[in-house]
């Protein structure tokens, strides 16, 4: 009767950590993610966005740079057809700046119908010519 009683504890033991797991999980899964913002050592943010008003797509990406490095931006127009949904690349700019402050890098293009298209920023930073630090940013897709 005695190991029963402590087979019946640890087994409801079991249980009831299991059962916390699993609803931990599911509030893990359900999390609104895209308010998290990673912590940079270099820099302090990085954003990118992209507008499209006609045939023309206003691309921009943007570091704030807290330390005296180089800075290097990659800034890549993407676009996808809606049946397929594989980004491939169709614009690609580099721009390198050093120093403190906000560096940004802005490029207008001409862009096709039919294609969703999103802007990815890579932001590289560089303490003579080793990588030091390396962040990237999407942009919201847009529709055109």
């Amino acid at each position: 009767m005695k190991s029963f009683r402590k087979f019946l504890c640890m087994f409801l033991g079991v249980v009831v950590m299991m059962s916390y797991t699993n609803v931990a999980a599911q509030e893990l899964q359900n999390a609104d993610i895209e308010g998290v913002t990673p912590r940079y050592t270099n820099m302090s943010q990085i954003t990118s966005t992209l507008a499209i008003s006609g045939n023309k797509a206003a691309c921009e990406g943007i570091c704030k740079m807290t330390a005296n490095k180089t800075c290097e931006i990659t800034m890549t127009l993407q676009r996808c057809t809606k049946s397929d949904k594989a980004y491939t690349p169709y614009k690609t700019w580099t721009q390198t700046y050093s120093g403190t402050g906000k560096k940004t890098l802005s490029k207008t293009v001409s862009v096709d119908s039919g294609y969703y298209y999103r802007v990815q920023v890579v932001v590289k930073i560089y303490s003579g010519s080793k990588l030091v630090e390396a962040g990237a940013k999407y942009s919201s897709e847009v529709w055109h």
